[in-house]
């Protein structure tokens, strides 16, 4: 990791330069994430850790991947990033999401 000239740490990941702390120190979604793969992997020892997560998010995992096979090559080389399509009016920014445990149940009744 390396920092840009305004203070920010940026890693390398397939040619193009990503921000991993911001020029205060201050944290991002990918820092976080990294984060707990690695505390994860420590703590839980896996097999396997799968992210289930909508497709656009395809470029972070990339990157939060990418970054952890530096750092634990073990840890990255068993999670895995499962994708799937956006469901429709949900954000979980606005609010509006559907969690699994209710969508398991409206499928029983």
């Amino acid at each position: 990791m390396t920092s840009d000239s305004t203070g920010k740490k940026i890693a390398k990941v397939n040619d193009r330069n990503v921000t991993v702390l911001k020029s205060d120190d201050s944290t991002l979604y990918l820092s976080r994430d990294i984060a707990a793969l690695l505390d994860r992997c420590e703590r839980y020892k896996f097999d396997k850790m799968l992210y289930v997560v909508d497709n656009s998010q395809t470029d972070h995992f990339v990157a939060v991947f990418d970054i952890v096979s530096k750092l634990n090559k073990s840890a990255a080389e068993c999670s895995k990033h499962i994708k799937f399509g956006r469901i429709k009016g949900m954000s979980t920014r606005s609010g509006n999401v559907i969690f699994l445990n209710d969508i398991l149940y409206l499928s029983m009744i």
